[in-house]
């Protein structure tokens, strides 16, 4: 079975900020033991590399660290983490796919509620081309865009054989997809939630309908 492992696009960022903070005297040594494996340690002080692979359980590691140490414990550390993510990723210019919503304009033009669901149907579409980038960041995970099962209006992204994802990471995750949103939103800060029915099965979903999030959006 291969080891889960997320690449180093996302890990280098945590990695040096960790390092960083140990150098200033802000995370200590019996911090870094209490909260790390041996082998978490070790990483630390090697040049973490952008395209490399690094262990999913020392990643998840890391941001509860982070989480405990500078986040003060709070658990919306987390989803500040994946905010920031998406920004420098964007700012990068990497993975121009993270423009989530721009169909959702598509549905604000038509009142036949069959056309509505046209569009949500394009709005799936365009998130699965976005969820396909996770194969590039996780070695795990199955995503997909579905239908949410409780309202038409609604897109959720379900992660699979998820068991390796902490609840940390999925807070980050669902961080990162709202500052996507944020982007082209503007006036949405929080669009997206995470429900967990099995440790190995994830769903993000959506806080409104896309015609509430066009409607906001217009405003």
């Amino acid at each position: 079975m291969k080891q889960p492992s997320i690449k180093g696009t996302i890990f280098c960022a945590v990695a040096e900020e960790i390092q960083a903070f140990r150098e200033q005297g802000r995370i200590t040594e019996d911090q870094l033991g209490a909260a790390l494996e041996a082998a978490d340690i070790k990483l630390l002080d090697k040049q973490a590399l952008a395209a490399s692979w690094y262990p999913i359980p020392t990643y998840a590691r890391y941001l509860d660290l982070l989480c405990t140490t500078v986040g003060g414990g709070d658990p919306g550390y987390y989803e500040t983490r994946g905010h920031s993510s998406a920004r420098r990723l964007m700012d990068a210019g990497m993975y121009a796919q993270l423009d989530l919503l721009e169909t959702i304009t598509e549905a604000s033009r038509v009142e036949d509620p069959a056309d509505r669901q046209a569009a949500v149907r394009a709005y799936r579409k365009r998130l699965a081309v976005v969820v396909s980038l996770a194969g590039s960041i996780y070695n795990v995970g199955q995503w997909k865009a579905i239908d949410d099962a409780e309202h038409a209006g609604r897109v959720t992204i379900e992660i699979r054989e998820a068991a390796a994802y902490s609840d940390g990471m999925v807070r980050a995750i669902v961080g990162f997809l709202d500052e996507c949103a944020h982007s082209v939103t503007r006036k949405i800060e929080k669009l997206y939630f995470f429900e967990r029915p099995e440790r190995d099965r994830v769903l993000i979903r959506m806080r409104m309908d896309l015609d509430d999030v066009r409607r906001v959006r217009g405003r």
